[in-house]
């Protein structure tokens, strides 16, 4: 499955390149293509699709696919998504990741959408400041959950990079959710859902 998000990825950062008017190699993700994608090829982004996406929405898949695949090269050792695992040759019985290593980063990956979540929900909806459970629930999460996106503190980052920023961590939790339970198929409705505002934090 690593080889077919990998080979997703690549298509979509070029195809995000050629919106934008650039050229891929100049991309922030430097991912290399995998060659051949010889199992699981139904997981392979349509490309009439992707000529389907809006702007945005190819910036935003672009985004949840790269979490995908930081969090495959995660799981099996690779400290840069940049420069992968060559995932079509690992041994048949690979090293990963512990279980109990991939619940806490489960638990990791959904504290930081409802960071993100309540980050956003500050900046798109004013009235919320009023708000006297959320601005309380903000502060906790403030205290409890320190994030930084793209490299600046999350407090300080434009609207815009908090959206990409969620889509990448949805990326992540549908993956570390497929890998930690066979039952679960890959892009099923629920593998993204984060839960009620607040269930991170009591987690």
């Amino acid at each position: 499955m690593a080889v077919a998000v990998q080979a997703n990825l690549v298509t979509l950062k070029v195809a995000w390149a050629r919106r934008s008017g650039g050229q891929a190699a100049e991309h922030d993700i430097r991912t290399p293509s995998p060659g051949a994608v010889t199992r699981f090829r139904e997981a392979l982004v349509d490309r009439h699709v992707i000529q389907a996406y809006s702007e945005l929405e190819l910036v935003l898949r672009t985004r949840q696919v790269w979490g995908q695949f930081a969090l495959f090269c995660w799981a099996f050792g690779g400290e840069d998504p940049h420069r992968p695992p060559d995932f079509a040759r690992l041994p048949e019985i690979p090293e990963y990741r512990c279980p109990m290593a991939m619940i806490r980063k489960e638990e990791e990956i959904v504290r930081g959408l409802w960071r993100l979540k309540l980050e956003q929900r500050a900046r798109l909806e004013p009235d919320s400041a009023n708000d006297g459970e959320f601005v309380n629930e903000l502060t906790q999460a403030a205290a409890s959950v320190p994030m930084r996106v793209y490299g600046n503190d999350v407090r300080e980052s434009p609207a815009a990079d908090l959206i990409q920023c969620a889509c990448e961590h949805a990326g992540m939790l549908a993956a570390v959710r497929w890998l930690l339970d066979d039952r679960r198929v890959w892009d099923e409705p629920g593998l993204m859902d984060v839960g009620q505002v607040g269930d991170a934090e009591r987690a």
